[in-house]
């Protein structure tokens, strides 16, 4: 990986990927653990890490597009 932008952002996915193989608290219990409304502690978690790696790829999807390797095959129009 010569480039810094794909080194960056494999980086921020692989820890994202280590987080959730990690036995926490927040991802695995074997008991009952309330937290806010009664709602069990993992749920709470996997919420969290669910919209941070979705707000994530919409983050990373929107700085690949404005890459140039990105728009290389894309059409010409004439007259502009």
């Amino acid at each position: 990986m010569k480039d810094r932008f794909n080194l960056a952002w494999g980086c921020i996915f692989i820890a994202l990927y280590i987080l959730i193989m990690l036995p926490l608290p927040c991802f695995v219990n074997y008991v009952y653990v309330p937290t806010a409304w009664g709602v069990p502690n993992y749920i709470w978690g996997w919420l969290i890490v669910g919209i941070t790696t979705i707000a994530l790829i919409l983050v990373w999807s929107a700085q690949c597009l404005k890459r140039p390797e990105y728009h290389e095959f894309d059409e010409r129009k004439e007259g502009k």
